[in-house]
């Protein structure tokens, strides 16, 4: 703090009071970082599990999708060569 209030004292007062400004901002910032619940966090390290099963699932359904396709097209043509 003493560092800050040092290189305040020798800047401008435009300049003192945007930095003021945002030392205020930052303590918001961080005044909502430590008021959010700690089973939040708990829950945000779930998240990439969550997607990758949900890529993994979605990649299985596209693939029997395109398979059932390439067996739709090879019953097509087995019928017209009858």
């Amino acid at each position: 703090m003493q560092i800050l209030n040092f290189i305040l004292a020798q800047t401008s007062e435009d300049t003192a009071r945007q930095l003021g400004e945002m030392q205020k901002q930052i303590a918001e910032i961080h005044q909502c970082i430590t008021s959010i619940p700690e089973w939040s966090f708990k829950l945000l390290w779930m998240l990439p599990i969550f997607i990758t099963v949900a890529v993994i699932l979605i990649f299985q359904r596209q693939k029997k999708i395109a398979q059932n396709e390439v067996d739709l097209g090879k019953m097509l043509e087995q019928l017209l060569e009858k």
